[in-house]
């Protein structure tokens, strides 16, 4: 038996690409976002002004990665494979 549509857990409805429409749009607005302090020299992003200058973010170039991946996937209709 369903449970009623109030109590129904938000994760069970998907897009598209397997995410919620919440993660999908905070996907989208974070790769724009990190979009402006990609280093093309460095092959890394920058960290923010307001944080130390000249300072480069490894973890956070790597989820930048994963939200490019995304960014392909939707851009191609083909989902990166996550299972």
């Amino acid at each position: 038996m369903n449970p009623p549509a109030r109590e129904r857990p938000v994760e069970t409805v998907r897009g598209r690409h397997g995410l919620i429409p919440y993660a999908q749009k905070s996907s989208v607005t974070a790769t724009a976002w990190m979009d402006t302090l990609w280093d093309p020299t460095a092959r890394l992003l920058r960290a923010p002004a307001s944080q130390a200058p000249h300072t480069h973010m490894v973890r956070e170039t790597i989820w930048y990665a994963v939200g490019l991946l995304t960014r392909a996937g939707r851009r191609t209709g083909r989902a990166p494979s996550w299972r």
